[in-house]
């Protein structure tokens, strides 16, 4: 019983308080089939206080795509969520983040509400 409580539950705290990747996040997304053929990019433009960025394809939606990033502190992911909001029409509706893994997606507008609707209860769960 004392190694259950001086390793082991260490342990499984320490995994709850890990932050998902951007890649693992990206990888959650094409495993529901929301994304697919996603690449690491540096962030730039509206993404750029992001710590990683990974660009993806979005399949119900042919020759368009999609961004899965994450941020390495709360203020450049506010910071990052406030550009978004402030640029809504160019970045369309599909804006979805958790502020407490850190984790924001964008998919392109043309994104169906079911797609969304996926994406968001992914995001909402990391």
């Amino acid at each position: 019983m004392r190694i259950l409580s001086t390793i082991v539950l260490p342990l499984l705290l320490l995994s709850a308080c890990t932050k998902p990747t951007a890649k693992e996040a990206a990888d959650k997304l094409v495993a529901a089939g929301v994304l697919a053929n996603c690449t690491q990019e540096p962030p730039r433009g509206l993404n750029a206080r992001a710590s990683e960025y990974w660009k993806c394809e979005l399949p119900s939606v042919p020759g368009e795509g999609a961004g899965v990033m994450t941020f390495a502190d709360d203020d450049a992911y506010q910071t990052t969520i406030k550009a978004f909001d402030g640029a809504a029409v160019l970045a369309g509706p599909h804006r979805y983040g958790n502020a407490r893994a850190r984790v924001f997606v964008q998919m392109n507008q043309g994104a169906s509400l079911e797609v969304g609707n996926k994406a968001k209860a992914i995001v909402d769960s990391l």
